[in-house]
């Protein structure tokens, strides 16, 4: 009987160390599904934080390239304009240089009492410009 009861005995111990091991297993198991759950949370938090400022970020780098491309598109218009008029200042120059005063203005004068532009009459009076002229014209009145 003595054997019976320490077959008994231990397989009641061993019963309740399988249950003690049994339970023990189960809290680790719910302890890791915990951790998992936790973890699962964490990178759902993170994929959300990394999506976010990966938005603001292309949205930051394409108002950035779009200022840029913006800028870039007025300074070669300027540019053309600029490189325009230098053009068309250089035409104006050498046509300017192929001048002849001389040969471009009016030889103006007067012959007596009337005014001449390259030798032709205007057919009015001149203003006398000399003493003498003023006397003849008062002389005639």
């Amino acid at each position: 009987e003595d054997e019976i009861d320490n077959q008994e005995s231990e397989t009641s111990n061993n019963d309740n160390d399988n249950k003690d091991e049994t339970e023990h297993l189960k809290n680790q198991i719910q302890t890791l599904q915990n951790r998992i759950l936790q973890i699962r949370n964490q990178r759902l938090h993170l994929q959300k934080q990394t999506t976010t400022l990966l938005t603001q970020t292309k949205s930051k780098h394409l108002h950035r390239l779009n200022n840029d491309r913006t800028n870039h598109t007025r300074a070669l218009s300027s540019y053309k304009s600029t490189l325009s008029k230098l053009q068309t200042t250089q035409y104006q120059v050498e046509i300017t240089k192929s001048w002849n005063v001389t040969n471009d203005c009016f030889h103006i004068w007067h012959r007596g009492p009337y005014g001449t532009i390259n030798g032709l009459r205007l057919g009015g009076e001149v203003s006398p410009l000399h003493p003498a002229a003023l006397g003849s014209v008062v002389a005639a009145a």
